[in-house]
């Protein structure tokens, strides 16, 4: 965690890829983050919002992410401050728990 919280941004380009915590955790800790769109976490992000997001292998595109992160330090930052919160709020233990309990409920 020491080294995603130190970095000036985190890029997961993994696809496919099952989930993507590691993003999740450096959007938990206000780093921004781009992922590929064949991330699974990509799919409950929004991009430049939470993450920028990409086209899966367009080299091209991840680039331009990249610039917007280095050029944008304000959208970046409004970006990072967003997608912690949602983060924070939405992917926590506790939470996971309660689901988990409901669901286990329903099947019972």
């Amino acid at each position: 965690m020491n080294y995603i919280h130190q970095s000036n941004v985190l890029i997961f380009p993994n696809y496919p890829q099952t989930w993507g915590l590691t993003a999740l955790e450096a959007i938990a800790l206000g780093v921004p983050t781009i992922v590929s769109d064949g991330s699974g976490v990509s799919e409950v992000l929004k991009d430049k919002q939470h993450a920028l997001i990409y086209p899966k292998g367009s080299v091209s595109k991840l680039y331009k992410a990249m610039l917007y992160c280095l050029k944008n330090r304000k959208g970046v930052s409004t970006m990072s401050k967003s997608g912690q919160i949602y983060v924070l709020s939405r992917f926590t233990w506790a939470r996971y728990a309660d689901e988990v309990v409901l669901i286990t409920q329903s099947i019972l």
